[in-house]
Formats: C-alpha cells, sequence, structure tokens
C-alpha cells in the first residue's frame, strides 16, 4: 500500500524534531506553536500546515534556505516529503540518527 503524503511529512516532522533534539514541547515553544499544533502533525492529525506554520517550524528546526522552501512545500501538500531529505541530503546534512557504517580501512580492530 502507498504512503499517504500526510504520513509521509508526519514522519519527516518528527524526525527532523529528533534530529534537532527537541522534545516536541519544545519544537513548539521554538515555533511559536502550541505542542498540541506540533503533535497532530506529527501523528498525520493535520494533513498540512499553513504556511506561517512551516516556516516557523522550519526555522525552529534550524533549516535554512534552499532547505527551508523545500520543507515548506513539503508542509503545505505541494511536495512529497521525500524532497526535504534529497535537499537535506544536497547540502551534505546527516538526516536520521543511525550511525553511518564505517569503511573497511576506518573500522576498528
Amino acid at each position: 500500500m502507498a504512503e499517504q503524503p500526510a504520513l509521509g511529512f508526519a514522519r519527516l516532522l518528527r524526525q527532523l524534531r529528533i534530529d534537532a533534539r527537541l522534545t516536541p514541547e519544545e519544537l513548539a515553544k521554538a515555533a511559536g506553536l502550541s505542542p498540541r499544533s506540533v503533535g497532530d502533525l506529527e501523528r498525520g492529525l493535520h494533513r498540512h500546515a499553513s504556511e506561517d506554520a512551516a516556516v516557523s517550524l522550519g526555522a525552529a528546526l534550524g533549516l535554512a534556505e534552499p532547505v527551508l522552501a523545500v520543507f515548506v512545500a513539503a508542509a503545505r501538500g505541494d511536495l512529497p516529503a521525500p524532497e526535504v531529505l534529497a535537499a537535506l541530503r544536497g547540502l551534505g546534512r546527516r538526516v536520521w540518527n543511525i550511525p553511518r557504517p564505517q569503511s573497511e580501512l576506518h573500522r576498528p580492530g
């Protein structure tokens, strides 16, 4: 079954928040939103965020242009959430909290 776009953004928002080492409450405060609004977005209860909310969330997550613009478009439902990840990777920013595998040359032991 294909993933719903709103759920894709929900997972993206949650992962970016975790990567930023913020609790939902801290993200909400930094973005000037209610904790319930952030929670509803992370659970996919709201399909889209307003442009103002998306800009505030992106700024609170430490996103800068051009990634911020892609994040806002994804939050509004204009782009799929994976586009944000592609933009972050394009800038060389680590996206997931998964340790990168070490190459054979750098593996201890």
